[in-house]
């Protein structure tokens, strides 16, 4: 099985490694509270200590696998420096609608996002339509594309494309 490449800042690659750390920390503590619920006769009937313990057990070695996944094939993003096009890397001060104010985007990748204000993942409906505009382009995007009744439309003006910043 062929692995995706993790694209990320460095502050997110960090961010998630402290995380694993804390996580692994986590996961052995939550091994010897499970082996303490069950006692030292092994009594798992009717032991709702012991169900829990095992429950949070898997809940953190779940996470625990999870940040294993995302922390592998890592790909660092660099702030772009050109700014003829939207590119992953790049700020973009973006019109939203019919907002009469800015926003300043940055498009990074999927585990950067909501990571500092104003950070979105290219892989996002609003990031992925960023993605190779220019400046003063205007590029309407669907929302709620499920269904046709509820389906709405915004538009999106580039204003400005500046180099990423992070």
């Amino acid at each position: 099985m062929v692995s995706k490449t993790n694209l990320m800042t460095i502050a997110t690659q960090e961010r998630l490694q402290k995380e694993f750390k804390q996580v692994q920390t986590d996961l052995k503590e939550a091994g010897r509270r499970r082996g303490d619920a069950f006692g030292p006769n092994c009594d798992w009937h009717d032991n709702a200590a012991a169900d829990f313990a095992v429950e949070e057990f898997k809940r953190i070695g779940v996470r625990e696998e999870e940040l294993k996944t995302r922390l592998q094939n890592v790909e660092i993003i660099k702030p772009q420096k050109e700014t003829g096009e939207v590119a992953l890397g790049n700020a973009v001060i973006v019109r939203m609608g019919d907002s009469d104010e800015d926003e300043v985007l940055t498009v990074l990748g999927s585990d950067d996002s909501g990571t500092k204000k104003g950070w979105i993942s290219y892989e996002s409906p609003v990031g992925g339509a960023l993605i190779g505009m220019t400046k003063g382009e205007v590029k309407t995007l669907r929302l709620g594309h499920l269904r046709e009744d509820v389906a709405r439309a915004i538009t999106i003006t580039v204003k400005q494309i500046l180099p990423g910043d992070f």
